[in-house]
């Protein structure tokens, strides 16, 4: 990509930035590139060190901080209040068929898909490897060893990793990290990927959400696991 990267870091900065320019971004107004890169200069800020809303401005419609939501009552959830997930609590009949709740959190060894191919991360990392986290009491339960290929599955699709036995996951609960890849030429799972097995049912007040018009189920999906030889 160097044919369209071809400026340097101070470069890109001065541009994004705008820094001497009439339309500079508001935190560096009226200071020079000299001073952002010497010394400690103070940003523009309304306080030092940042106060969140220091304005008390909010970015809602009435401008305030809003308990009570108007625009959400054709949906019933204009105040806050807890609301079962859509998919992965006991209350679903799906529960007794798929009992596992499967997680597909953030790793610290990659940012999503980002630098998961670099071999000294690799060498901390399972050699790439995608795992399922799961607790010692729900493997046994299941006939399955630390190191054992595990299938989860539920009716969207499967995934087929290595289990690893962790006591920071509670029983009832099971993860695979998100972000690894599964191409022609890149193979981080042994079969499948962990989005084979999130839904994609919308909660419909998010369509009026500013910002984010889509919920997220990665943390919303039941499934079951089973030992696979091999």
């Amino acid at each position: 990509m160097g044919s369209y990267f071809n400026q340097t870091p101070d470069e890109y900065i001065r541009m994004i930035l705008r820094i001497g320019q009439k339309d500079a971004d508001p935190t560096v107004k009226g200071l020079t590139f000299a001073q952002l890169t010497h010394g400690a200069p103070h940003l523009n800020m309304p306080t030092i060190p940042y106060v969140p809303f220091f304005d008390k401005k909010f970015p809602t419609k009435s401008g305030k901080i809003e308990f009570y939501v108007e625009m959400l009552v054709p949906y019933h959830q204009e105040i806050c209040d807890y609301q079962e997930p859509i998919e992965a609590t006991a209350s679903n009949p799906l529960f007794k068929k798929y009992p596992l709740i499967f997680l597909s959190t953030h790793t610290r060894f990659r940012t999503h898909s980002q630098y998961t191919h670099l071999p000294w991360l690799e060498e901390i990392n399972n050699s790439g490897q995608g795992f399922l986290e799961i607790n010692p009491k729900d493997a046994h339960d299941r006939g399955i060893q630390d190191g054992d290929v595990v299938k989860i599955f539920n009716d969207r699709g499967i995934l087929k990793v290595r289990a690893r036995f962790t006591e920071g996951i509670k029983p009832g609960i099971v993860n695979c990290y998100q972000g690894g890849w599964d191409t022609v030429r890149v193979h981080q799972y042994i079969e499948g990927h962990p989005n084979n097995l999130t839904h994609q049912i919308a909660n419909p007040a998010q369509s009026i959400i500013p910002n984010f018009r889509s919920n997220a189920a990665y943390y919303d999906c039941l499934v079951q696991v089973q030992r696979e030889d091999g």
